[in-house]
């Protein structure tokens, strides 16, 4: 009897343990089998908008499908892709790790009744203005997987003639380019995991966001610097449009810039703050005057990162106050056509930021030093962030020197400046 109670102890726990285990989908589904093989109920994906959109699917029926876009890289949140020859579907289910049960190319039959149709989403139910995940017990019984295949090609569209294109559609975007003001900037934060949207831009003047996700696991990596193509999601939020990748590799820019830039340049000193400090690469901080001096900021995110390089003399009132920010030693001797550029914004009324360069700065006291500017193109103020413009350091070729970040702030004025994208680069 004592043996019988335990093992039914051991039975009941089991049970219990087992609703524990999370839901995740981990083990890849290599079959790639045709579950749905004898399914004949089927209806296309522009039946189902044109019929059932904002309610509960009272129809037995089945969407049939291809997967064309999934969480993989984790850009994508639990919820897939989906198209047949009508139109596409974002499918939300309440799970992570889809890919390895519902890769890209795999076909998928979609059970459609009891389902919540809104717009381009299918879930559960609805949840306000959204629809509501379909839990992972139930996954099973609305979505069977069909078989695998050569994924869809993207249709390919322009920046201009995007709005006309379905929502949920897998698109193809060719002489395309991130604004140049995001040299150096990653896909979004991999260090605070935050979300980011970056500006992708045509030579036409047509622009639109490119949302990557924090979680992702190219978020730290450098966006690419030249023209050329991207795969992504038509994907718009509310009233932005914007797109999601898959992964990195649906960006592919290798190529001259609209502006004639070459984005295969030599990166020879690059400082863009999203590892969140402020003297990280060889920079420091000095401060002859007060005792405010340069930090990171996050406030407004602007459009060069979730991070940046800030300085302000308002602590309770304006402060006097002379802080610098200032670069390593740099020793362009082995490089060619070396060109300096930054990103900066302000607000507020006081002394402007003064960029400046020196051959004989000693590390110690910036006032020691002979500094030469070098005329910057700077922000007109409201936060407004502007490209400093190329400057040329050919000038500087014949040893090392120092850049500098001037703050200079009075008692009765002070603008806040910020500072983004450092970069100098060359052939």
């Amino acid at each position: 009897m004592r043996k019988l109670q335990l093992a039914s102890f051991t039975f009941i726990f089991a049970l219990l343990l087992s609703g524990c285990i999370k839901d995740d989908f981990d083990a890849p589904d290599t079959t790639c089998l045709d579950m749905g093989a004898g399914i004949t109920n089927i209806i296309t994906i522009a039946d189902l908008k044109s019929g059932y959109n904002f309610q509960t699917i009272p129809i037995d029926a089945y969407v049939k499908a291809q997967v064309t876009a999934s969480d993989q890289s984790g850009n994508i949140y639990k919820e897939f892709y989906i198209q047949d020859a009508t139109g596409a579907l974002a499918i939300s289910i309440d799970v992570t790790n889809a890919y390895t049960k519902f890769p890209v190319g795999r076909t998928v039959y979609i059970k459609l009744k009891g389902l919540f149709l809104m717009n381009g989403d299918v879930g559960y139910g609805q949840d306000g203005s959204y629809v509501s995940r379909i839990p992972a017990l139930f996954i099973d019984d609305f979505i069977i997987r069909g078989a695998c295949g050569t994924p869809i090609a993207p249709l390919e569209v322009t920046l201009a003639n995007l709005s006309g294109v379905e929502i949920g559609t897998l698109v193809k975007i060719s002489d395309v380019e991130f604004s140049a003001g995001l040299d150096g900037i990653t896909y979004a934060n991999a260090i605070t995991q935050q979300s980011e949207s970056r500006t992708l831009n045509d030579c036409n003047g047509n622009s639109i966001i490119v949302r990557n996700s924090g979680f992702a696991d190219f978020a730290g990596d450098l966006l690419p610097s030249g023209n050329g193509t991207i795969i992504a999601i038509w994907a718009p939020f509310g009233s932005t449009a914007q797109l999601l990748i898959r992964d990195k590799n649906d960006c592919d820019m290798p190529n001259i810039r609209c502006d004639g830039s070459n984005p295969n340049q030599n990166i020879v000193l690059s400082k863009n703050f999203e590892d969140g400090s402020i003297t990280s690469g060889g920079w420091s901080l000095n401060t002859p005057t007060g005792s405010l001096n340069w930090a990171t900021g996050t406030q407004g995110s602007g459009q060069q990162g979730s991070t940046y390089a800030k300085m302000s003399n308002f602590s309770g009132g304006n402060l006097a106050s002379e802080a610098w920010f200032i670069s390593p030693a740099i020793d362009l001797t082995s490089e060619t056509n070396p060109i300096f550029k930054f990103t900066n914004a302000y607000n507020y009324a006081g002394p402007a930021l003064e960029c400046l360069i020196s051959t004989d700065y000693d590390g110690m006291d910036p006032s020691a030093a002979t500094w030469n500017s070098l005329n910057p193109v700077l922000s007109t103020g409201s936060w407004g962030w502007v490209s400093s413009g190329n400057i040329d350091l050919s000038l500087y070729q014949t040893g090392p020197f120092h850049i500098g970040f001037k703050y200079t702030g009075t008692t009765t004025s002070g603008s806040t400046w910020e500072v983004d994208a450092i970069q100098i680069i060359a052939d």
